[in-house]
């Protein structure tokens, strides 16, 4: 089964938002800071903390999207 993505800039009110910046790389946003990034391989989510992609910190490896995004918000 497909698993869901947000398009290619999502708003979400509140909880900040989710940028696609590639086919497998999204970026969390909330209140102007970068919260971290979620890279999806095959199904799973890893989660990223952290305003850089390259020196991010793994935190969380998920197949659900959603769950990777909160893990983010309730970080910050």
């Amino acid at each position: 089964m497909p698993f869901p993505v947000p398009p290619l800039t999502a708003t979400m009110p509140a909880e900040g938002r989710v940028d696609r910046l590639s086919e497998h790389t999204y970026r969390v946003v909330k209140d102007g800071r970068i919260l971290g990034f979620i890279n999806k391989i095959d199904e799973l989510c890893v989660v990223s903390a952290g305003s850089d992609a390259g020196a991010a910190l793994e935190v969380l490896q998920t197949r659900d999207f959603a769950r990777a995004v909160k893990e983010l918000q309730n970080r910050a």
